[in-house]
């Protein structure tokens, strides 16, 4: 893939966010909370691990910084999710404009607590942009389900 193609798909994810927090709006968030509706618990447990998953990846594993652990309880509202979750993605894409064509084969070290993992710059930013399609499809379906009404998210 080229860097504008990554540039392309981190940019609709970003267009996507007002959607999905918009329609979050319309479920009473006491059941956005405490609803379990897949394997991360609530709605707003599975959007802070999306959020999350994608500060870590390039935070601390592309760019070798910081890297906050994100906790449910410290979102109180929809709002909350969705500036942090814009936060994150304008981030990732200003990242994503510093690079290079050769920087996408450029490998990288993640640790896990069973071992260590290389993947090259190119594998990483696909692994995160495609879990993010994955959990948001999740979010939807959750939504729709407690009585939410969410916009279209396809990228056409």
């Amino acid at each position: 893939m080229e860097i504008e193609d990554f540039r392309t798909l981190y940019t609709y994810n970003l267009k996507f966010v007002p959607t999905v927090i918009d329609s979050l709006k319309q479920v009473d968030w006491d059941r956005i909370v405490n609803e379990r509706v897949c394997g991360w618990g609530s709605v707003r447990n599975l959007i802070v691990h999306t959020v999350g998953a994608e500060e870590f990846w390039f935070s601390k594993v592309l760019q070798g910084g910081q890297h906050e652990t994100l906790t449910e309880a410290s979102f109180n509202s929809a709002e909350e999710l969705g500036k942090r979750w814009e936060e994150v993605i304008g981030k990732s894409i200003d990242y994503i404009d510093t690079l290079s064509k050769e920087d996408l084969s450029e490998n990288r070290n993640v640790r896990w607590e069973t071992g260590e993992l290389t993947c090259r710059v190119e594998e990483i930013l696909i692994h995160v942009y495609t879990h993010t399609v994955h959990h948001r499809g999740q979010m939807v379906m959750a939504i729709r389900q407690m009585g939410g009404e969410p916009s279209e998210i396809d990228i056409l």
